[in-house]
Parts: C-alpha cells; structure tokens; sequence
C-alpha cells in the first residue's frame, strides 16, 4: 500500500520547480492530486506528469489534505523584500484559517516553508552569493526539490493525520538559526 492511496491532495504552485516535484512524488505515492497555479503551460505539464504517475481524478470529496508551498520568508524579516515577504506570511495565514475553517469536512491544511531550495528560479544567482546564502543555513547546502516533497508527503499522510494549520519550515535551520 502507498503512503497516500485514497487521499487527495491540492498543490497550490505544481506547475513547475517544488511544486511539481512535490505533485508528482504524492502520484507515485498513489495520491489523487489537484494542482493549481499561475500559469497554464507548466500546469498542464504537471498534469500530464501526475497522470504518467498513476494520478486519478480532480474532484475533492470526503476530505484529504491541502499542502501550501511556502517560504521561510514568510515567518522572518528579509531587508528589500517586503512585497514577498508579505504574500508568503499571507500564504501562511491563509493556510491556517482554511484548516479551522475545512476540518470540519475532514479536510487539513497544512504549508511547507521552503527555505533556499535549488531549482530552476535560482540558476541566475552567482557563485558567491550562492556562497553567501548558502553560508547563512546551518546544514551549509541549498535544499533539493526532493526535500520539499518528502516533507510534502509527511504532511498530506497519515503519518500526519493530527496535523492541521501548521507551518513546517524546510530550510536547513536558517529560521531557527
């Protein structure tokens, strides 16, 4: 049996980078999984990658689990950042009321904080300051899309089934550092 066979799960951002590695990692795990974002193309790739994985259906009955992607930078203060700053801590509040809101119909939800993760979004940044983000987490690596998704599986599973409204930070420590 796979981690979420029977579950349903809505990826908010599963058009491209975390967001896709994260829709198709819940397929593979037996998911039915919704993406939505903001651009058409890359979304209709996800799906097409979410039904190679054996994705089934895109209508949300009798509960499953919305996970958010987020930023770390939604929880702190990051100096000539404030627009983005503002939209993730939105994302996050959002995310919150929504799982007070749905658990009712046995709906969670829940956000992943990603913190500097390498994807295609950060191929324009020059090697010292890579350097010098990546000397700014404590585990001193950028995270993987990978990372995201596993901690994305966790939370849309069973494993996480008391779990509802949290903010999970995925960012080697640089929040709690």
């Amino acid at each position: 049996m796979n981690a979420l066979d029977g579950k349903v799960a809505v990826i908010a951002g599963g058009g491209a980078g975390s967001g896709r590695g994260t829709a198709e990692r819940f397929a593979a795990a037996g998911a039915r999984v919704v993406v939505f974002g903001r651009r058409p193309a890359p979304l209709a790739e996800t799906v097409a990658a979410v039904t190679k994985e054996g994705g089934r259906g895109l209508a949300v009955s009798g509960g499953g689990s919305i996970v958010h992607v987020g930023s770390a930078a939604g929880t702190v203060a990051v100096q000539n950042f404030a627009p983005y700053v503002a939209s993730k801590g939105g994302l996050h509040m959002l995310a919150r009321a929504a799982a007070v809101e749905l658990i009712g119909e046995g709906i969670r939800v829940n956000v992943v904080a990603a913190g500097t993760i390498d994807t295609d979004l950060g191929q324009g940044i020059n090697d010292f300051d890579r350097r010098v983000i990546e000397h700014r987490i404590p585990i001193r690596r950028a995270g993987t899309v990978e990372d995201v998704a596993a901690a994305s599986l966790c939370l849309a599973s069973d494993a996480a089934r008391y779990v509802t409204g949290a903010v999970l930070a995925v960012d080697g420590g640089w929040t709690a550092s």
